[in-house]
């Protein structure tokens, strides 16, 4: 109970019980041992409820079930860490995708209060018709058909009632549990689960606000060209606001309805194209992309356009790391292991090198392994979805942006390869390589660049003498403040023990030799046939342990 007061956090009574609601499920599903890392309070029931986890279940179901226990938010967290395989092992990843978000939906009653609250009018002021049931009831909205007045169908999202300051409350003990976990734990150091955590509750409040929504709706239809086979449902504003979202309801098959969509006479392979040609154009050339693309958010119109709805999750690239995926893509489309093996280097911000041959060449088994078109077809997300575990070994940090980004790709290609099991990925992508390529090598381009690189330049040279003063400043008051990474000090130390035992056995060796010779020259002690018995051992037991290093040393390769 010591580590549960020590935690920094408000201890309103909601927070008190939430903690011990968390304890419990934990404890429930045989994760005790992490609630005891945390500082989890510690009821007396806990050992009873340890025994109650279940034996059959795996590890991943059991926090799977957990999650799912603890409600919307951990729901939510859940499925946010399945998006990152460079920090969760595959077996967590595949039970973590599992996840539904769905609960039971909010009466009829509350949900035309909210409608009433926010437009300041009745609904039936409003709507002309409203559908009693729900088309969708998730953690944060609910989703109902309606008519507008005039005739307009529409759809409406209705935040449910209370859930802001349930998720609230939840991400700030998250927050505190992340605090926590790195305070405690090697492994919430070693994954900085607190900026995870961070990146994580700021989604979710982005995802709360429905103007927010709106507006990426609005971002996203005005990057379309005149002609595109891609649309966005249109927001009306006049009756939108953070608890309530009205946009055109359009009418379609859902894309995961293969069998529907070859019965309404659809071009399954030109439609699969087109998905995946629309993500990767998004995403390496505007610089965003949907983050939620489950079959329900994707459908297809009687003219086979392609309709994306529910921007709630929405994630961006900057320039940075739009143009080391980019090229991540290019290396995969030209079959280059190194390209990508670098490009990973770079996203990870992994500035020791020394490993990126071995990773290469684990990029090449996964090259071997989807590009034989008699083992599988060839998959840019799966090569870089096992690319991205294995620059982890090195020490990579991906930013959540990338990984997310990553997982989405994996979602669109398994729905692409499902409508068209023949679809030719590398082709696909290579108009996308090749239009990154020309935009990189553009003349005007590098003209920018170099003109920003200058004045960037200009103005670091500019400011150095006052940085550097002010670091001197600190330095001299005893104000500086380094960050050591322990791993690194702890294997520095260990290489100069080596070197110290080695040079102390260096001098012992020349020590021994010295004294033997000595021996010899002054004939002291007992002899054999004229040979000083003590100078011959001391030149033996020399010869033997410097022969001995220097064998160790050359073995180490730091001759």
């Amino acid at each position: 109970m010591v580590g549960f007061l020590a935690h920094p956090v408000a201890k309103t009574r909601r927070h008190l019980r939430r903690y011990g609601e968390i304890a419990d499920v934990l404890a429930m599903h045989g994760f005790a041992n992490v609630a005891d890392q945390l500082g989890l309070p510690r009821p007396a029931r806990r050992v009873l409820l340890g025994r109650r986890a279940s034996g059959e279940m795996t590890l991943p179901e059991r926090a799977r079930v957990a999650l799912q226990e603890l409600g919307p938010t951990f729901i939510k967290f859940g499925q946010s860490l399945s998006t990152r395989p460079d920090m969760v092992p595959d077996e967590f990843v595949r039970e973590l995708e599992k996840l539904q978000d769905e609960l039971p939906p909010v009466p009829l009653e509350e949900i035309l209060a909210v409608i009433e609250e926010e437009l300041g009018r009745p609904a039936d002021e409003v709507f002309e018709a409203f559908e009693a049931v729900p088309i969708a009831a998730a953690s944060i909205g609910q989703v109902h058909r309606a008519r507008l007045r005039g005739g307009r169908e529409v759809v409406v999202k209705v935040r449910r009632p209370g859930i802001d300051l349930q998720i609230r409350v939840d991400t700030e003990l998250l927050t505190d549990l992340a605090s926590a976990a790195e305070r405690r734990t090697t492994w919430g150091r070693r994954y900085g689960v607190s900026e995870v955590v961070e990146e994580f509750a700021r989604s979710l409040e982005e995802q709360l606000d429905f103007v927010l929504e709106g507006r990426y709706a609005d971002l996203f239809r005005l990057r379309l060209e005149p002609d595109s086979p891609v649309q966005i449902p249109l927001v009306h504003w006049d009756f939108t606001t953070s608890r309530v979202l009205t946009m055109d309801y359009v009418n379609g098959i859902k894309i995961s309805h293969v069998a529907e969509l070859e019965a309404a006479g659809h071009d399954l392979p030109r439609i699969a194209r087109t998905l995946l040609d629309y993500v990767l154009r998004q995403a390496l050339i505007e610089g965003l992309f949907h983050a939620d693309p489950h079959p329900g958010n994707i459908a297809v119109r009687e003219d086979g356009t392609l309709v994306f709805v529910d921007f709630g999750l929405v994630g961006f690239l900057d320039n940075r790391l739009r143009g080391w995926i980019g090229d991540m893509i290019i290396g995969f489309v030209v079959g280059d292991e190194r390209v990508m093996a670098e490009a990973l280097m770079n996203i990870g911000r992994v500035y020791d090198r020394s490993g990126q041959e071995e990773l290469a060449l684990e990029v090449g088994r996964l090259f071997r392994r989807y590009h034989n078109p008699s083992l599988s077809k060839p998959s840019v997300g799966e090569v870089m979805l096992g690319a991205l575990r294995g620059v982890t070994k090195y020490g990579a940090r991906v930013p959540g942006e990338g990984a997310l980004f990553i997982k989405t790709l994996v979602s669109i290609e398994g729905l692409c390869l499902r409508l068209y099991p023949e679809l030719d990925v590398p082709a696909v992508s290579k108009p996308v390589a090749d239009l990154l390529l020309r935009e990189r090598f553009d003349p005007a381009r590098i003209y920018d660049m170099a003109k920003r690189n200058t004045q960037m330049a200009a103005r670091l040279a500019a400011e150095f003498p006052e940085r550097l003063q002010r670091l001197m400043n600190k330095a001299e008051s005893g104000a500086l403040r380094m960050t050591v990474d322990l791993g690194e000090v702890q294997r520095l130390q260990s290489r100069l023990d080596v070197i110290a035992n080695r040079l102390i056995v260096g001098l012992l060796v020349s020590a021994t030799l010295v004294a033997s010779a000595l021996m010899f020259r002054s004939g002291l002690g007992p002899a054999f046939f004229g040979i000083p018995i003590l100078g011959a051992l001391g030149f033996l037991t020399g010869f033997l342990i410097g022969a001995r290093l220097l064998i160790a040393v050359i073995r180490s390769g730091n001759i």
